[in-house]
């Protein structure tokens, strides 16, 4: 299939953002109700937002991402290296979706003055903006399914029970895990090394001859000592949280930990 245009590539994103705007209107009493309705006991600050989107941008990436795989002729990385168009429309929606709420977020950062939340959302929503622009947005879709953990984390501030609150705890940290320590580096590690072995000559424009493979690099190497600090931050909580007298707690990312 062709690459999207600029404009379906805009209305994916502000439909996005006004998505995030409507819920952003959801009254808290109704959020309340339904967590009740799932068996929770209570809540403290549980993003209903945030969890929509987390979940419907990790399972949509992990769909698109396995999806591509079983039926597209060429699959990644060797789609990155040809320059090839998105293998499905899956594939460039979900990163226009995400620009999308990384710029509601940054409207939201500007209100209220915040320069972490500023930084983090002119960061991403710029990051994206400039995959799109090299048309290579495409490309990253499988690290959009990093959001599954996100699931987790979010419903960590919800009470269900003791038995429930510890599944949810495991949960998160082995989907931390596996997704951000093991399948992110992994991936990170294939593409370099595939890309080392590929002639030059076969590598699409957007490649610039090879110099992307240096940017993977140092960028790569920066994200996975973030992942294993965060990482670290975690299982620290987690273990001590199993040493308390009362087993699995409930474990608190306490601002440690900012969700992408």
């Amino acid at each position: 299939m062709e690459g999207p245009s600029v404009y379906a590539i805009g209305a994916v994103a502000i439909a996005s953002a006004t998505a995030h705007r409507l819920l952003d209107g959801l009254p808290s009493s109704v959020v309340q109700r339904v967590l009740a309705r799932c068996g929770a006991h209570g809540s403290n600050g549980f993003d209903a937002r945030m969890w929509v989107h987390s979940a419907a941008m990790g399972i949509g990436a992990a769909v698109a991402t396995t999806m591509d795989s079983l039926t597209a002729e060429v699959i990644e990385p060797e789609r990155s290296f040809r320059c090839m168009p998105p293998a499905s429309q899956l594939a460039w929606m979900l990163p226009a979706a995400e620009m999308g709420y990384a710029l509601h977020d940054l409207r939201d950062a500007l209100r209220i003055g915040n320069p972490s939340f500023i930084a983090h959302g002119a960061f991403v929503g710029g990051f994206l903006a400039l995959l799109f622009w090299l048309d290579v947005a495409h490309h990253v879709g499988a690290a959009l399914s990093l959001h599954i953990s996100s699931i987790f984390l979010n419903l960590r501030r919800v009470d269900f029970g003791p038995r429930a609150n510890a599944a949810i705890d495991i949960a998160f940290g082995v989907s931390f895990l596996i997704l951000r320590l093991v399948m992110l580096p992994a991936l990170w590690l294939i593409f370099l090394v595939r890309g080392a072995a590929e002639p030059r000559n076969r590598f699409g424009a957007c490649m610039a001859g090879g110099r992307v493979l240096y940017v993977a690099f140092v960028g790569g190497l920066a994200l996975h000592g973030l992942n294993v600090y965060w990482g670290w931050l975690i299982w620290g909580k987690l273990h001590s949280r199993w040493r308390d007298s009362d087993g699995l707690g409930r474990m608190r990312a306490e601002g440690h930990y900012k969700q992408s």
